[in-house]
């Protein structure tokens, strides 16, 4: 018996619902061929199962065996020969199936596992640089960007990436003018 697919009830639910709606989905068919292609899938279906929860066939036969049911069923959606309802809860019943097929995914749990936390390059000096570009647009509101990474000591884009932070916490207001971006308490 295959471990990772047969032993559980709800796969095999799964599996169940699916048999019970294409059998419904046979019922209603009322060409002779389209009967017996559905009687054919449906056979396929069930011994395909049945090998691989005992090991005999791998689970690509089993996946193929849905897959040509599914496009089974988009042949009689598209000929519109079976009632929607049946057909939509019959491809529903072998996505669920499909789906159940697909390995569980599982974080990986390891043990004495430390969190790193990258602590900030003194964060004293970003403070005060931040206080800089304060003092420096309180002192002359129409200050450009510009003028600013000129009058300090940092690189533009790290000045950039300042004025972008105090504008997100609040401290600034980013306005576009005619002449350029400007910054407001």
């Amino acid at each position: 018996m295959n471990p990772s697919f047969a032993t559980r009830e709800d796969d095999i639910k799964v599996f169940s619902y699916s048999i019970i709606s294409l059998a419904k989905l046979c019922l209603n068919l009322k060409d002779q061929f389209f009967i017996k292609r559905a009687y054919s899938k449906l056979v396929d279906l069930i011994s395909c199962f049945i090998s691989f929860a005992t090991d005999e066939r791998p689970k690509q036969e089993l996946v193929a065996a849905i897959d040509g049911a599914l496009e089974f069923l988009d042949y009689l959606e598209y000929l519109k020969l079976a009632d929607d309802t049946p057909l939509f809860v019959a491809k529903k019943n072998l996505l669920n199936l499909k789906l159940s097929l697909v390995p569980e995914l599982h974080p990986v749990e390891t043990k004495n596992k430390t969190a790193v936390i990258p602590s900030p390059q003194s964060p004293k000096e970003l403070g005060q640089a931040k206080e800089k570009i304060i003092n420096l647009i309180r002192q002359n509101p129409e200050i450009r960007v510009k003028e600013i990474i000129s009058q300090l000591t940092f690189a533009p884009r790290t000045v950039k990436r300042y004025l972008a932070e105090l504008v997100k916490d609040g401290v600034l207001k980013k306005l576009l003018t005619d002449s350029g971006v400007q910054y407001t308490l």
